[in-house]
């Protein structure tokens, strides 16, 4: 393999730029027995150059450091970067000027370019007059290779950095979409901030409803902030002007800013982002005990965060906002729910859910073999109670008659419904007819216990009951239909039997008792 494709197959590996001129460099020393090569890079904005790699023999004195900077007014590299051209020079060092190999006797500086601008130049040195001219061709050649290994390995350089962004921000979100509400989400996004950028303490501090004071902080890192005022109006301070102008605003110095209020004496610079959403809702606060720590990527990330709690915020209002209207439509289905299953007068459940219960129970009863019971039960003499004391009396008596009945129907899967007019019904699962029995009873002594007047009837001088109850024995292919139709009939031969009584089905057994 040639020299140039060895500097080529380097120039081209996922290496950061300074691994991969120092690797390029020794190879080129090498190949030829130089005396000397480095590499250096040209910041144009503060004027220097930086020396990124260096080679020498062993036993050589340089005085030239990776990480030097150099102005471009000192120099032939400065000069060959300035005028964009090959300096060539034979003969020992004179002037005033940066000696990287004092021992030289000739050297060349290469400006190295991209898209026709100076990026770094390439500067080989010789103890030996004659020993660079006759591999100038070759060495513009490197030169060619060794400003495509800068610009790869700074475009590497920016995926990498650009990885680690979206990496970050993807934990943000994650952080912001994981949490139960707005204050553990803003928690997490500064904690995952402190974690990941060159920061002492991140702070999300939040604007009232007027938008005229920070009313709430929340706060992680290193150092702890303190907050000025329990209401901190936006008129004051660094964090008050950028809320007021919805500006980014940057403070390198603290002591130089007029609005600046301390939050902590050790903090050295400090970076502020509006966080906007249909407005200025609030601002993230990034201070830092380093007085450069707010580079121009740091800056542009803080940017994107604000970005992303601006959304948080926002995703989080909207979801209470919509739990509140789920809360309000579960309130309003339940109501509805309530009267259409419900009896207007009485309060309990109405023939509807009566018949649909009576359904579900009967399927149940027939899936898992268990018996079931159904009472029907009716108020006696009703209509010469309505005659002789009014309807108003009338309905006053089926309300206390259906709380009393309901009190007593309170275990899991009884239900107590109106059937109509003056008669009521009750499913009893999973209740032997022994067990159901003295639940009916327990329900016409209830209604009696209430000495309701009722001066019309001819069973009592009270408001009573008569009661049919019909049970679907275990192993009973007895349709649901049917189980009503023989309450019903036990209902009529109670209330043939003369009333205020329980009657059961298809049995001879009959509980009766007298009046008073």
């Amino acid at each position: 393999m040639t020299a140039l494709s060895r500097l080529a197959a380097l120039a081209i590996d996922d290496r950061s730029v300074e691994a991969k001129l120092a690797r390029m460099t020794e190879t080129l020393r090498e190949q030829f027995d130089w005396d000397f090569i480095a590499c250096a890079t040209v910041h144009w904005p503060r004027r220097v150059s930086v020396c990124r790699a260096v080679s020498s023999k062993p036993g050589h004195k340089t005085n030239i450091s990776v990480g030097l900077e150099v102005p471009l007014e000192q120099g032939e590299v400065g000069k060959a970067a300035l005028g964009g051209e090959q300096i060539f020079r034979r003969g020992r060092w004179s002037g005033k000027h940066i000696l990287p190999f004092p021992k030289s006797s000739c050297a060349l500086s290469i400006p190295l370019f991209h898209q026709q601008e100076v990026i770094a130049v390439l500067d080989v040195e010789s103890c030996h007059v004659d020993e660079i001219e006759p591999h100038r061709n070759f060495l513009s050649a490197s030169g060619d290779i060794f400003a495509s290994a800068i610009i790869h390995g700074r475009r590497i350089a920016e995926q990498r950095k650009q990885a680690g962004l979206m990496r970050m921000m993807s934990r943000i979100s994650k952080a912001a979409m994981e949490a139960d509400n707005v204050s553990q989400s803003l928690r997490r996004i500064v904690e995952v901030a402190v974690d990941n950028l060159p920061v002492s303490a991140a702070s999300i501090l939040m604007l009232d409803e007027t938008g005229q004071y920070f009313n709430a902080e929340i706060a992680a890192g290193t150092v702890e902030l303190d907050m000025p005022f329990q209401k901190w109006p936006i008129s004051v301070g660094a964090c008050g002007r950028c809320a007021r102008t919805g500006e980014p605003q940057l403070v390198h110095d603290p002591s130089n800013d007029p609005d600046y209020i301390a939050g902590h004496p050790d903090v050295k610079s400090e970076y502020m982002v509006p966080i906007i959403r249909d407005g200025v809702l609030g601002v993230l606060n990034l201070e830092s005990t380093e007085v450069d720590a707010f580079s121009k990527e740091v800056r542009h990330l803080a940017l994107s965060m604000a970005a992303q709690i601006a959304g948080a915020i926002y995703l989080a209002r909207q979801a209470e906002a919509l739990e509140r209207t789920n809360a309000e439509l579960r309130r309003a289905n339940l109501k509805l729910q309530r009267q259409t299953s419900m009896d207007g007068l009485t309060g309990v459940a109405n023939r509807r859910r009566f018949d649909t219960c009576l359904d579900n129970e009967w399927r149940r009863s027939t899936r898992h073999n268990h018996p079931l019971s159904i009472l029907l039960i009716d108020v006696d003499c009703f209509k010469p109670l309505n005659d002789h004391y009014g309807h108003q009396y009338g309905d006053e008596c089926l309300k206390r008659i259906a709380a009393a009945l309901a009190g007593c129907a309170q275990r899991e899967g009884e239900l107590l419904a109106r059937y109509g007019g003056e008669e009521f019904a009750a499913i009893i699962p999973h209740a032997e007819p022994g067990e159901a029995e003295r639940l009916g009873e327990q329900m016409r002594e209830a209604i009696e216990a209430l000495n309701l007047p009722n001066k019309s009837s001819i069973a009592s001088d009270r408001v009573t009951v008569s009661i049919g109850l019909a049970t679907r024995a275990s192993g009973s292919a007895i349709s649901a239909k049917r189980l009503l139709q023989q309450a019903d009939n036990a209902l009529y031969r109670a209330k043939r039997g003369g009333r205020n009584r329980l009657h059961l089905a298809e049995q001879i057994k009959v509980s009766v008792v007298n009046a008073d």
